[in-house]
């Protein structure tokens, strides 16, 4: 509850950082120049998402300018994704929030606006990856305010859980016939789907019918080369409804551990869907169930 107030608390703070932050809408930040020289697509875009805030300044229209900053962020996120997601998006990251950290009113400004459209479920650039990078900058930036800093190093810690490439945090779950086991217990064979659901999600039902009408799902889960575990991580919510309900070839459960309370996994929303391989190894985090199908899909090839 503690880290839980600490995001609200500094949330609020950014919230009126952001009221008082005028909206004059009157500058446009530049995009780089990127040389003639450099022609390949991704080799251009990274040319200029290493340059892209080099006109920023904590004082400047550019900084200060509600309208302006938002944009910006938005330009650079569709940029860097054309990229090739190298070091050098961190580096102008740091670049940035280092600038800003030197006045309050920039630095709240860009976290609201991080916070808006990189974290903001319906952003047309939302962008979670990202959101990280700027998280660990935000909390790192030396003179960055001291509520900023606490907010996102929370943040960073809790992002951080899981990473992708690091083998996935082991938990307790009980199953629909009362037995206990655990998640590396449960491992399949080559993939391993961990669905973290909450019972009281419509979304979550949505996905998860999606899942379970997919006839491929089954063929992979008969074939002995996939498993779906799907966990209800607030049981208190509804014992036993979900999880009678699910398809019979499915490992579903209760969560046994505290997942979400002992800080096993962060969950920002839910479901929170997860592709592992044989040993746990986190191949995909916080995915889109379209994309970790697809990339079981040509895993199989």
């Amino acid at each position: 509850m503690r880290r839980i107030f600490c995001i609200l608390a500094s949330a609020a703070l950014l919230t009126q950082a952001h009221a008082d932050a005028p909206l004059y809408n009157k500058v446009e930040y530049p995009l780089p120049a990127v040389p003639d020289s450099i022609r390949l697509p991704k080799d251009r875009a990274d040319f200029a998402v290493s340059h892209f805030w080099d006109a920023y300044g904590e004082e400047s229209a550019y900084a200060t300018d509600t309208a302006c900053v938002e944009q910006a962020l938005a330009n650079f996120t569709a940029i860097a994704r054309l990229g090739s997601r190298g070091a050098e998006v961190a580096e102008a990251v740091e670049l940035l929030t280092a600038k800003a950290a030197r006045s309050e009113q920039a630095a709240s400004l860009l976290a609201f606006a991080a916070d808006k459209y990189l974290d903001g479920a319906d952003s047309p650039v939302r962008d979670r990856e990202l959101y990280a990078i700027f998280a660990r900058a935000f909390a790192n930036a030396e003179a960055m305010p001291d509520w900023i800093k606490a907010k996102y190093g929370t943040l960073d810690r809790l992002m951080s859980l899981n990473a992708v490439g690091t083998k996935a945090s082991d938990f307790e779950m009980q199953l629909r016939d009362g037995t206990n086991t655990s998640l590396h217990k449960e491992l399949g064979r080559d993939y391993t789907v961990v669905l973290l659901y909450d019972p009281e999600c419509e979304h979550c039902d949505k996905i998860m019918r999606e899942l379970a009408d997919e006839p491929i799902v089954e063929k992979w889960i008969s074939a002995g080369m996939a498993k779906i575990i799907a966990v209800d991580i607030r049981p208190a919510q509804s014992p036993e409804a979900k999880v009678s309900g699910f398809p019979a070839s499915w490992i579903a459960g209760t969560d046994a551990t505290g997942i979400e309370d002992g800080e096993i996994y962060y969950v920002p929303e839910t479901p929170a869907i997860y592709l592992l391989g044989p040993d746990g190894t986190v191949l995909l985090k916080e995915a889109d169930a379209t994309d970790v199908l697809e990339a079981i899909w040509m895993g199989k090839k």
